[in-house]
C-alpha cells in the first residue's frame, strides 16, 4: 500500500500528476476543494479525510474507506461507490446523482439535503 502522509501539503497533487491513487493511504488527508474528477481511488483509505466541496465526478471509489470523511457539498455525480464504506461520513448537501452505490455502507452517514440515488432510500 502506498503512503501519502503529506498529501495535504500538495492539495491537488493527485489530480495534477496522475489522478490515480489505487489502494493508497490518505487517512485524514486535507483535500478540500480538490479536483479529482474521473480519478481512480479504488480501495483507497480516506478515513477521516476532508473532501468538502471536492469534485469527485466520475471518480472510481470502489471499495474505498470513507469512514468519517467530510464529503459535504461534494460533487459525486456518476462516481463508482460500489462496496465503499461511508459509515458516519458527512454527505450533507452532496450530489450523488447517477452514482453506483451497490453494496456501499451509508450507516450513520449524514445525508441531510443530499441529492441521492433512489436505491439508497431502500437500503
Amino acid at each position: 500500500m502506498e503512503e501519502y502522509q503529506n498529501i495535504f501539503v500538495f492539495r491537488d497533487a493527485i489530480a495534477v500528476f496522475t489522478n490515480e491513487c489505487i489502494a493508497c493511504n490518505l487517512i485524514g488527508a486535507k483535500l478540500k476543494d480538490t479536483n479529482l474528477q474521473n480519478g481512480n481511488l479504488e480501495n483507497a483509505n480516506l478515513q477521516g479525510a476532508d473532501l468538502e466541496r471536492a469534485n469527485l465526478q466520475g471518480t472510481n471509489l470502489q471499495g474505498a474507506n470513507l469512514q468519517g470523511a467530510d464529503l459535504g457539498k461534494t460533487s459525486i455525480i456518476g462516481a463508482n461507490l460500489e462496496n465503499a464504506n461511508l459509515f458516519d461520513a458527512d454527505l450533507e448537501k452532496a450530489n450523488l446523482t447517477g452514482a453506483n452505490i451497490v453494496g456501499a455502507n451509508f450507516q450513520g452517514a449524514d445525508l441531510e439535503k443530499a441529492i441521492i440515488p433512489l436505491g439508497l432510500m431502500t437500503q
